[in-house]
C-alpha cells in the first residue's frame, strides 16, 4: 500500500485545532469535538456512510462534553482503535505571551524575538522545523495524524483489509471521565459490529530521555498512578501555650522530607525506573487565621506505578510516615523538655504530656471500629454525595473528616488511603499472544522504518506519562485492585472506575506519539519532520502488518 504522505496537511491541522482552546474544564473542549466532527463529516467517505461518524455524551457532565468517534469498516473485523485527548492543560504559563498561545504561527515568529525564551527556543524557532502552541505537542499533533491516517484509509477505492476506529476524549488532563466513558461504547461496537480489537495506538507526546539524546521512543505499556493521601490529625492549643497541643503541620514537614523526591521510592522493572513521588498539595485544615495552632494537616502524593501493587505502596508509604512520625515527635519533645527545664528555672512549673500519633490506612482504621461504630461511618460512607463542581480530592477529604466526625476520633492519629485519580498500570506482555503479535509489529515496524528514514527508535515498556491508556487493559489481579478500592474512602459513590469494563475490553495498547519538547510549559512545541514526515509511516505500518496476520482471527 501506498504510504501516507503530507507534512503539509499534518501541519495545517494541527495548527487548526490549535486555534481552538480547549482547556480542561472549559466549553472550548465542546468545540473542539465538534470541529473534528465537521472535519470528519466532510470527507467523501463519511459523506456515503455519514452513520459512520458519530459522538457519545459524557453522563453528568457539566460542560457537555462528548466522545468522538469515526469508524472506517474493513473487509474484516480486525480493529485498530487510534485515539487521543483534545483537552490541554491552561495558559497561565505564557505570561505576557498568552493572547498568542492559541496561534501558532504568531507565536513561533514572536519567540524568535521575545527576550525570556533562551538561545535554543529561538533558533528552533526560526528554523521551521518546530510548530509551537498551546496543545501543538499534548496533544493536537497527535490526533492530527490520526486524523489524516483516517482520511488516508477512508479514501482506498476498496475496503482496507481492515477496521479503523478513530476515537478523540475531553477531559484526559485530570480525571479521565472521557475515556471512562467511552469504554461502554467500545464494548457495544465490538459485541454489535463484531469488532475485533487487536491494539489500540495512542499518539500522545514523546519527548528525549535526557539531554542530547536523538532516539524517539514507541511505548508498548502505561505507568500506573495512584494518589497517596496523607491525613494528619493533631491536637490544636493556642500559641500561648505552645506544648498544650500536638502541631499537625511539624509532622507534615517531615513527611515531605521523608517522602517527596526521594528516589529510594521510584517503582522498578528491570532497567526501567519510575518517577519518584511528588506532593502535589500540602496545607493546614485551618479554615482562616487565629491563633490556634492548626489541628489537622493534609497532604496528597503522585505515585507512579510500574510494577508495585497498591498494597505494596501503602505498605512502603507507612513506614517512610512512620519515620517522619518518629522524628517530629522526638524533635518536639526534645524541644519541650528544654522548655520545661528554662521554664523550672523561672519559677514556672508547666505540665506538658509527651503524646502518641499512631499511623493506619483507612481500612485498617475501619477494622479496628466496634460494630457500633462501625455501622454509623457505614452509614456515612453509603449516603455522602457531593456536587461535580466540588474537587474530587477535597470530597475525598471531607468524606474521610466526616467517617472520623461519626466514630468520635478525637486523638491525634494519621490515616493513608487513596483518592483520584486512579490510572491503572499496564504493558503488553511476551506470554500472551495478542501481546506479542503486537510486540512483534511494533518491532518489524521500528527496524523497517529506522533503516529507511535514519531514526534511532527505541521501544520501551512504560510511557512515562499518563496516559488514557491507562483505561483499554490492566494487569493489575482483581486483590491487588480490591485492597485499593478499600483504602479509597467513598469508592462507588464520590468515584469509580469502570474496572469491569477494562478487563473485558482488554486491548492491548501502546503509544507511538508525536516529538517535542516542553508539553505542559509556554515553550511547548512539536518537531514537524519526525512527527509528520515519519510517524504516521510508522503507524500505518503498525496498523498494517497487523491486519495481515490473520492467525491472530484464528486463535481469538
Amino acid at each position: 500500500m501506498k504510504a501516507v504522505n503530507d507534512v503539509e496537511g499534518f501541519v495545517e491541522l494541527t495548527k487548526q485545532l490549535v486555534a481552538i482552546p480547549s482547556v480542561n474544564g472549559t466549553p472550548g473542549e465542546v468545540d473542539v469535538a465538534e470541529f473534528v466532527v465537521t472535519w470528519l463529516k466532510k470527507l467523501p467517505y463519511f459523506r456515503r456512510f455519514p452513520h459512520r461518524v458519530w459522538t457519545q455524551e459524557i453522563p453528568g457532565d457539566p460542560l457537555g462534553r462528548k466522545n468522538v468517534f469515526a469508524w472506517v469498516k474493513g473487509q474484516t473485523p480486525a480493529t485498530v482503535l487510534l485515539h487521543g485527548h483534545l483537552d490541554t492543560v491552561g495558559i497561565e504559563d505564557y505570561g505576557p505571551l498568552q493572547e498568542l498561545a492559541f496561534q501558532s504561527d504568531a507565536l513561533k515568529k514572536e519567540i524568535e524575538r521575545f527576550s525570556g525564551a533562551d538561545d535554543r527556543v529561538k533558533e528552533q524557532a526560526a528554523s521551521g522545523n518546530w510548530l509551537f502552541g498551546r496543545g501543538a505537542l499534548d496533544m493536537k499533533g497527535g490526533v492530527a495524524v490520526h486524523m489524516k491516517l483516517v482520511e488516508f484509509w477512508s479514501n482506498r477505492p476498496e475496503e482496507p483489509p481492515g477496521s479503523i476506529l478513530f476515537m478523540a476524549n475531553p477531559v484526559e488532563e485530570n480525571q479521565h471521565s472521557g475515556i471512562m466513558a467511552a469504554l461502554s461504547e467500545l464494548l457495544r461496537l465490538r459485541e454489535q459490529e463484531n469488532l475485533q480489537f487487536m491494539c489500540a495506538v495512542n499518539a500522545d507526546y514523546v519527548t528525549a530521555g535526557y539531554e542530547g539524546d536523538s532516539a524517539r521512543y514507541l511505548y508498548t505499556g502505561a505507568t500506573g498512578k495512584l494518589l497517596l493521601n496523607v491525613l494528619i490529625r493533631g491536637r490544636e492549643t493556642h500559641v500561648g501555650e505552645a506544648f498544650g497541643g500536638l502541631d499537625p503541620v511539624f509532622v507534615m514537614a517531615e513527611c515531605l522530607r521523608e517522602l517527596n523526591y526521594n528516589p529510594e521510592l521510584c517503582d522498578r522493572v528491570g532497567l526501567e525506573t519510575g518517577q519518584p513521588p511528588v506532593a502535589l498539595y500540602a496545607r493546614d485544615l485551618k479554615p482562616a487565621y487565629n491563633v490556634q495552632t492548626a489541628g489537622g494537616a493534609w497532604l496528597y502524593f503522585n505515585w507512579f506505578v510500574l510494577n508495585s501493587t497498591p498494597e505494596a505502596v501503602l505498605a512502603q508509604v507507612k513506614r517512610k510516615v512512620e519515620a517522619a512520625r518518629d522524628r517530629a515527635l522526638a524533635l518536639r519533645n526534645g524541644y519541650m523538655d528544654q522548655y520545661t527545664e528554662f521554664a523550672e528555672v523561672k519559677g514556672q512549673m508547666p505540665r506538658y504530656e509527651r503524646e502518641d500519633m499512631p499511623i493506619l490506612t483507612f481500612s485498617e482504621w475501619l477494622e479496628g471500629l466496634e460494630d457500633g461504630v462501625r455501622a454509623r461511618v457505614d452509614d456515612v460512607l453509603r449516603n455522602t454525595r457531593y456536587s461535580v463542581e466540588v474537587d474530587q480530592r477535597e470530597a475525598t477529604r471531607d468524606l474521610v473528616e466526616r467517617c472520623l466526625a461519626a466514630a468520635g476520633q478525637t486523638s491525634p492519629l494519621i490515616l493513608l488511603y487513596y483518592s483520584s485519580p486512579f490510572c491503572p498500570r499496564n504493558r503488553l506482555q511476551e506470554e500472551r499472544p495478542d501481546h506479542r503479535r503486537v510486540l512483534k509489529a511494533v518491532e518489524a515496524a521500528a527496524g523497517a522504518v529506522a533503516a529507511r528514514y535514519g531514526e534511532v527508535l527505541k521501544i520501551r515498556p512504560f510511557f512515562p506519562y499518563l496516559s488514557d491508556s491507562s483505561y483499554l487493559n490492566m494487569v493489575d489481579e482483581p486483590r491487588a485492585v480490591h485492597m485499593f478500592t478499600a483504602n479509597f474512602p467513598g469508592w462507588g459513590t464520590t468515584y469509580s472506575v469502570p474496572l469491569d469494563e477494562i478487563r473485558k475490553l482488554s486491548i492491548p495498547a501502546i503509544n507511538l506519539g508525536v516529538y517535542g519538547f516542553d508539553a505542559h510549559k509556554w515553550t511547548e512545541r512539536l518537531y514537524i519532520p519526525y512527527s509528520f514526515g515519519v510517524l504516521p509511516k510508522l503507524i500505518q505500518r503498525v496498523v498494517e502488518m497487523l491486519w495481515e496476520n490473520r492467525q491472530w482471527e484464528e486463535e481469538n
